[in-house]
């Protein structure tokens, strides 16, 4: 599976938006850390990500249960620039290459459909060449999160990031006014 497009990974920081970080919080910055962008045009997240000792399975190799749950965290956080809040139900993960540990790749995600409240979403972990080493595809459920027991400081900021697009903001005023606060 080739990802969608071709994509500048080196203008990142120029064409793409800088994201917050509204991931999971056990994804520590000992286990990586992420550069969170989204490519308005082409609705694609793309995380530069650096994998750490801590994500290591095999020795000098990322664990696949790692990338799984970065493939996962990132199609999910397409739903948020969408203004849906998702929630796993289905993933396939397709290991095609190790990835080494502390090398620079990128996690590409897209939401490819939404049904009521079903969506689907690809996603892609490659290279600065866009060689891909793991191919997933997941299935989510589009959730109120009032639902949530707990009420983290990223579902706050994920409810005033869907205030301010309900108001007509742009997606880059919000980010901005998020970023700002």
């Amino acid at each position: 599976m080739r990802v969608p497009q071709e994509i500048d990974y080196s203008a990142l920081q120029e064409s793409g938006l800088k994201l917050p970080r509204f991931f999971s919080s056990w994804i520590s910055a000992a286990k990586t850390r992420i550069d969170p962008y989204y490519l308005e045009n082409e609705k694609l997240v793309v995380w530069r990500f650096f994998p750490g000792d801590e994500a290591e399975g095999p020795p000098g190799y990322c664990h696949g249960g790692f990338l799984a749950t970065l493939l996962d965290e990132c199609m999910g956080s397409c739903g948020i620039w969408e203004g849906l809040y998702l929630m796993a139900i289905n993933l396939e993960v397709s290991f095609k290459k190790a990835v080494e540990k502390g090398s620079i790749m990128f996690c590409v995600c897209r939401l490819t459909s939404h049904k009521s409240r079903k969506v689907s979403a690809e996603g892609w972990i490659t290279d600065e060449s866009q060689k891909v080493y793991v191919f997933a595809r997941g299935s989510y459920l589009s959730v109120d999160t009032a639902i949530l027991k707990e009420t983290p400081s990223g579902i706050l900021a994920f409810e005033r990031y869907r205030h301010l697009r309900s108001e007509g903001k742009s997606l880059k005023e919000a980010l901005d006014i998020l970023q700002s606060e």
